[in-house]
């Protein structure tokens, strides 16, 4: 619950305060295989539900009126994950945090040629840290004395750090629901075959959040590109002793302390699930006029290119992609009721791209969603 609820605030304060596109994403990323699939590790699960809050109240902080409000309500927020007890969890939102200032910051010195901005997004994000582990010394105390005890003193090697990373050959099953058998838990972060399809034209469209404030505009467009940002970063530093670059970072300070690199999949369940959200905005403007021009142009383009790319992740995952056994609970090769119900969400995903605007398309679109 805390967890939709904070993606309905994220999604509103950062990009469009469209209801039904909100309660998409929040309903992709609460329900979606990646919180799913965690819902028994306490810990996690609870930090996890306090991140989408975390980069709303960030956003707040650098684009509103209210800095000291939104900084300190920031803190507090991190200072609960922090007391929620997994510290890969907090360490990951800091860095998605990172990189969300970044982006912005960079952003923004590009409009109006300020480099300060970009020392400002970090900055505040260091005080807003620094606040919380000081609310939060209760627990870090006797964390980090636990810590110094355990095989994580000195940090991992680069191949314990990197125990339990995403296998290219896993990446079907991990964003395709499955049906039958279950895929070991940390590396699900399937949105279902329809939301992964609406995070995808979420990333291609051109914003239908079209307002006659330019700035709005402009703020739509930056908040579509660095969810696609966090996402792929996400993806990459999943994907761990597979990805050349994350051997060079598992020997770093904060990337050698944890395992399971699959973890970062959290960022990238984020992003996607923002994405979506603003797929489904796209397609649910009923004012033509507000269209804007090439985006029925490329709605066609995207339709045949995710007709092909789906049906060939489906069919790379039943005959191609073979799946370590150890990792599925189960048979490791899909069954036919799995491949059925993936061509049948395909099928749905299709009809919902080719659907003309109406009042009742933005409902069927969002029920799709949420009954996959």
């Amino acid at each position: 619950l805390l967890a939709g609820l904070g993606m309905i605030f994220l999604y509103r304060t950062v990009i469009s305060k469209q209801l039904l596109p909100a309660i998409a994403s929040a309903g992709l990323f609460a329900f979606g295989g990646y919180i799913g699939s965690h819902v028994e590790q306490i810990n996690q699960l609870q930090g996890l539900a306090w991140m989408p809050i975390m980069f709303a109240l960030y956003h707040r902080l650098l684009t509103g009126k209210t800095p000291f409000r939104d900084g300190l309500l920031l803190a507090m927020a991190w200072s609960m994950q922090i007391f929620s007890g997994h510290t890969q969890t907090v360490f990951m939102t800091g860095v998605g945090l990172g990189i969300y200032g970044v982006y912005i910051g960079i952003s923004q010195w590009r409009e109006d040629k300020q480099p300060l901005k970009l020392g400002r997004a970090l900055i505040l994000l260091a005080i807003c840290s620094l606040i919380a582990m000081i609310l939060a010394l209760p627990q870090l105390l006797p964390t980090l004395e636990l810590t110094g005890m355990s095989n994580r003193g000195g940090g991992f090697n680069a191949q314990q750090a990197t125990a339990f990373s995403l296998s290219p050959n896993t990446i079907g099953r991990a964003l395709l629901p499955s049906y039958d058998s279950q895929l070991f838990g940390e590396y699900v972060t399937y949105l279902g075959v329809i939301g992964l399809g609406l995070a995808m034209w979420g990333a291609v469209a051109r914003t239908s959040d079209v307002q006659t404030a330019r700035t709005r505009q402009v703020m739509s467009l930056q908040s579509k590109w660095v969810w696609v940002l966090i996402a792929i970063i996400g993806l990459a530093l999943a994907f761990g002793r597979f990805n050349p670059l994350y051997l060079t970072l598992a020997e770093l300070p904060g990337f050698n302390l944890f395992r399971v690199p699959a973890r970062w999949l959290s960022l990238f369940s984020l992003g996607m699930a923002m994405l979506a959200g603003l797929g489904v905005q796209n397609l649910t403007i009923r004012d033509v006029s507000k269209i804007p021009q090439d985006n029925t142009l490329r709605l066609n383009r995207f339709t045949l290119f995710v007709a092909i790319f789906m049906g060939g992740l489906i069919v790379l995952t039943r005959f191609v992609l073979q799946v370590d056994p150890r990792d599925v609970y189960g048979d490791a090769t899909p069954q036919d009721s799995s491949v059925m119900l993936w061509v049948l969400s395909l099928c749905v995903l299709l009809i919902l791209l080719r659907l003309r605007p109406s009042r009742i398309v933005p409902y069927l679109i969002v029920c799709c969603v949420l009954v996959e």
